[in-house]
């Protein structure tokens, strides 16, 4: 694991003068592992009587700065949460991974390199009430997991309800470093968030966010892109764990914060992860594939979307809607936006895209409109800010 970039042990120390300048002092001279500041952390109330001690092996396939942030996730759901709450975003300042929790003035992070005094794959903490001043040296990050790529990757499946086993066909994105995004074309439903891996196990958490439609021409429920409107944003929270390995098959459980509401997430490895990616493949015109949904549509969506060779989008798409009383009304959207290259020997893509000048971010990743038909359709899911899903299937004209 190298530094991008090389600085002195004072940076840190700037990023607290500006974030928490009235409680927090710059860093000093700091101590090498294993003296005093382990002590301070063996010390702190709670945190340090409860740390697991397991085995020190090295990350499986990831990055520094991925492990990094299976790590910070690891804080942020398991026994340390109180102390690191909610999932902010992700920072560097060399040689520090690391997220800034506002509500307890906390840094956790990770040292990816050594810049003395600190030391390389080590995890530090600094502010709160309990580590004052000098980032803390709580050890090795092999000391609380053992992240690994098993899960990163591309899956399908589907989201069973344990009560009823009513069942909706999903798609997966997990990255290395620990984001989980999965997404129901059916419904529209998104679920995006966290997770971390310890060996062969997997914990996440992931936040639901539908209004009944997917944002696009045909929707079961239109409504401004200012939020306005009669479908209010809806919100569940789902954690859950289970066992996972890379190009295997696996079931999750999910609990949700609904009454009653927990069942399993079972999900396949998909082959569409390994045929790589590049802008030369998707470049072309589309017209958008609706699945269907609950409600009364048009089943003449007209749309026209091109992806020039550089990635950029533009196009439109316009189909009837029928609300639940009234007649068909036309609805139309415009969308721009980008798609970037992640990984070439990945088939997975960075997603920009603006639809009637509303931000969204995401990704997209290409698949098979039928039998004999490789790489012609294009699956993208996005989020805007306020949190409404993006669910669009495109396929080549």
């Amino acid at each position: 694991m190298n530094s991008k970039s090389a600085v002195n042990k004072s940076s840190w120390g700037r990023l607290t003068l500006l974030a928490v300048a009235a409680m927090m002092s710059a860093c000093g001279g700091g101590e090498e592992a294993g003296g005093s500041q382990s002590s301070a952390v063996a010390a702190a109330p709670a945190a340090g009587a409860r740390m697991r001690v397991l085995a020190t092996t090295e990350a499986n396939g990831l990055t520094g700065a991925e492990a990094a942030g299976q790590l910070m996730n690891f804080a942020e759901q398991g026994e340390f949460k109180s102390y690191f709450p909610g999932h902010p975003a992700t920072l560097q300042d060399a040689p520090f991974i690391y997220r800034y929790y506002a509500d307890t003035k906390t840094y956790l992070g990770v040292a990816v390199g050594n810049i003395s005094p600190y030391l390389d794959g080590h995890v530090y903490v600094m502010g709160g009430t309990e580590w004052q001043g000098a980032p803390v040296d709580a050890g090795l990050l092999s000391r609380f997991i053992s992240p690994t790529a098993a899960f990163s990757g591309v899956w399908t499946g589907q989201y069973v309800n344990g009560v009823g086993g009513a069942s909706v066909k999903v798609h997966a994105i997990a990255r290395p470093g620990g984001e989980f995004m999965m997404f129901a074309e059916q419904n529209c439903h998104v679920f995006d968030g966290s997770y971390y891996t310890n060996a062969s196990a997997v914990v996440y958490s992931s936040q639901a966010h539908w209004t009944s439609h997917c944002y696009g021409a045909t929707e079961q429920a239109p409504r401004g892109w200012d939020g306005s409107g009669s479908t209010d944003r809806q919100i569940k929270q789902i954690t859950g764990g289970g066992t996972a390995l890379a190009r295997s098959s696996t079931t999750l459980s999910y609990r949700s914060s609904l009454p009653g509401d927990t069942g399993s997430i079972q999900l396949a490895y998909s082959a569409l992860h390994e045929r790589g990616s590049s802008l030369d493949k998707l470049a072309g015109s589309y017209v958008v594939s609706h699945p269907g949904t609950s409600g009364t549509f048009d089943s003449g969506t007209v749309a026209s979307i091109t992806i020039a060779a550089d990635g950029s989008i533009v196009g439109t798409e316009t189909g009837s809607h029928q609300p639940a009383t009234g007649s068909l009304q036309l609805v139309k959207r415009s969308y721009t936006g980008q798609i970037s290259l992640i990984d070439p020997t990945r088939n997975l893509y960075q997603l920009s895209i603006n639809v009637d000048g509303v931000a969204m971010t995401g990704y997209a990743f290409t698949a098979d409109s039928a039998v004999g038909k490789t790489d012609d359709a294009i699956q993208l899911v996005a989020l805007q800010s306020a949190g409404g899903a993006f669910v669009h299937r495109w396929v080549r004209k």
